[in-house]
């Protein structure tokens, strides 16, 4: 397989992986904790609560940007003159 054959399997297999991610953890949201409605629960359950949404955040941002980059190596997988123009100017 040729070389640049090679930058859009790597940009697919990252699409499908970011994807994945993203279905199972959703988009990075940008709602606050304060503003869900309180209720009493202990603190130790609130604590594992803001541990697990702070896992979830991370793995969101991870789909997201694997989503990003796997673009950007397809892109470049699949235009030979895209890829020397940037080679050329670096």
């Amino acid at each position: 397989m040729h070389l640049i054959n090679w930058w859009s399997s790597i940009g697919l297999i990252l699409d499908i992986t970011g994807v994945i991610l993203l279905f199972e953890f959703g988009l990075p949201s940008k709602i606050s904790e304060g503003a869900r409605k309180r209720i009493s629960i202990s603190e130790e359950r609130e604590i594992r609560i803001k541990k697990e949404n702070k896992r979830i955040t991370i793995l969101s941002y991870i789909g997201l940007a694997l989503v990003i980059v796997g673009f950007a190596f397809q892109l470049m997988g699949s235009n030979q003159k895209f890829i020397n123009h940037i080679f050329r100017s670096l």
